[in-house]
């Protein structure tokens, strides 16, 4: 049992004066929310055992059931609030392995002049392995700037 818990009158057919009630709501509305549903259990069980202030309980309930929407809302946005910023971290991280994919290199086999080949696209031609620096399609590697040499065609033997 909890502090809030404690505190509250532990006779439910004890006639509890207004005083102790609104000292127990107070406790319970600045407490945390496992608090709040214990106060909320406490405050059900407490008026339900008792029928000498049916008013004064079910005034006491719908101010239970307040806090414990309450609480139950706080817990909802703090786990939208977790999860937007999980989100945020992952496309973060996707952003990042996107802009470093573009940075590696792909084998696209051998070059054709048919082929759209993006930045990073390794083609082998005339016995050398090139990597397109930017997009391209139709400028053979070694003709124009749109390619770098990775490895020159070796000697036979």
């Amino acid at each position: 049992m909890n502090a809030t818990t404690k505190e509250f009158p532990s006779d439910p057919n004890a006639d509890a004066g207004e005083d102790e009630w609104s000292a127990f709501y107070d406790k319970a509305v600045t407490a945390g929310q496992e608090d709040m549903h214990d106060a909320v259990r406490t405050v059900m069980r407490n008026a339900l055992a008792t029928e000498q202030k049916p008013v004064t309980y079910s005034q006491q309930i719908h101010d239970a059931h307040l806090m414990a929407l309450a609480a139950g809302l706080t817990s909802v946005k703090a786990l939208i609030a977790v999860a937007g910023a999980k989100r945020r971290q992952l496309e973060a991280r996707v952003a990042a392995l996107e802009a470093r994919s573009e940075k590696s290199i792909s084998d696209y086999g051998v070059w054709k002049s048919n082929v759209e080949y993006p930045p990073g696209a390794a083609v082998t031609h005339a016995g050398g392995l090139w990597i397109a620096k930017l997009q391209t399609t139709g400028c053979r590697p070694g003709d124009g700037a749109l390619w770098r040499l990775a490895v020159k065609k070796g000697s036979a033997g």
